[in-house]
């Protein structure tokens, strides 16, 4: 199961906005995408995700199963 943590940043759990760099990390792991438009900067993960807030953090952490 793929795992990756990322800068919470403002962004919501729900559909995090990705950066081009943190959209690499996250193919360099193995994580799939249902959405990928590197040119419209639209990305979103395929199904099924865990996604956990850390407020402490600041950090989202993504699991995709």
């Amino acid at each position: 199961m793929p795992r990756h943590t990322i800068p919470l940043n403002g962004r919501t759990t729900r559909h995090p906005k990705f950066t081009q760099d943190e959209v690499e990390a996250l193919l360099q792991k193995g994580f799939r995408f249902a959405i990928y438009h590197p040119a419209g900067d639209e990305f979103r993960l395929s199904l099924p995700l865990q996604t956990i807030e850390d407020r402490t953090h600041g950090t989202l952490t993504i699991e995709q199963g």
